[in-house]
């Protein structure tokens, strides 16, 4: 496993995250631990780009970057179910770096940077249901067309096995497919994924919405998954790949249909701008 993790819009797939069902219970402030030292500046404008953590040495490096993303990622929330974000946070470039005690882990990195956004950013917020237009994930009518995995072994869903692949970079592992180019085809490998695992993928594509798993398929299954993201498909933009929803249906029996769906939404009840140091 690599010791750098890089923060982008997906990282929830790197991080893993709940379903869109399941409560997210938020540690209190005072018990997270802390790095050593942030640093906030705003970017200069001929900073190089730097996005990344390292965890051996515990430190992080960030320039010419936005917070929104990293808040997303670090609170475990989808940029589109976080209401009252403020307009600062999607448009003002900031480089911060920060420094632990010591090596840290990955999920202690995601806590420190919790940690920050409390301590510098005086942040106050609440969860609450919500419910929305969104999408279930069902059989088609001529049945699925899984295969079961050979292991069984009951999983979280950040352990499932699984790859994600843009076809005309095979040598790139994506974290995730949201910052994917609508000219390419994504490619999902699986070698153990629950049908709440692709429900909760397709939710965090960025253009489908909230994605709830109503198949009744239980247990694990192995299965690729080839489609063209619309995105912004324009008549420049050639279609070299199926539409999700037809991918679904010829590769896997399954189909998506529209439905109001409850989750859970992060409401920012205060975010002030970092001062400098």
């Amino acid at each position: 496993m690599s010791n750098r993790l890089w923060i982008t819009p997906s990282l929830f797939l790197l991080l893993g995250t709940p379903s869109l069902s399941q409560r997210i219970d938020d540690p209190k402030p005072n018990d997270l631990p802390r790095f050593e030292v942030v640093s906030i500046k705003p970017a200069l404008p001929d900073a190089a780009g730097q996005v990344g953590c390292n965890y051996n040495s515990g430190r992080c490096a960030f320039s010419r970057t936005t917070f929104e993303s990293i808040f997303a990622a670090a609170f475990n929330q989808e940029r589109q179910r976080i209401a009252g974000l403020p307009a600062w946070m999607t448009s003002d470039l900031y480089q911060f770096e920060t420094r632990a005690s010591g090596s840290m882990t990955r999920e202690q990195a995601t806590l420190m940077i919790q940690a920050m956004f409390y301590d510098r950013f005086n942040l106050k917020f609440h969860r609450e249901a919500r419910e929305v237009p969104g999408l279930e994930l069902t059989v088609a009518r001529g049945g699925p067309k899984l295969k079961k995995a050979a292991d069984q072994t009951p999983q979280s869903l950040k352990d499932q096995n699984s790859t994600i692949l843009t076809l005309d970079e095979q040598t790139r592992r994506q974290i995730g497919i949201s910052n994917a180019s609508p000219a390419r085809t994504v490619l999902f490998v699986t070698q153990k994924a629950s049908m709440a695992w692709l429900a909760n993928i397709l939710s965090r594509t960025g253009f489908l919405g909230p994605v709830v798993d109503s198949t009744g398929l239980q247990g694990y299954y192995e299965f690729e998954l080839r489609f063209q993201p619309e995105g912004n498909l324009t008549g420049d933009v050639p279609r070299i790949g199926p539409t999700l929803q037809t991918a679904l249906d010829e590769q896997l029996g399954l189909k998506l249909q529209s439905k109001r769906v409850t989750v859970e939404f992060l409401v920012i009840d205060r975010l002030e701008k970092p001062t400098a140091n």
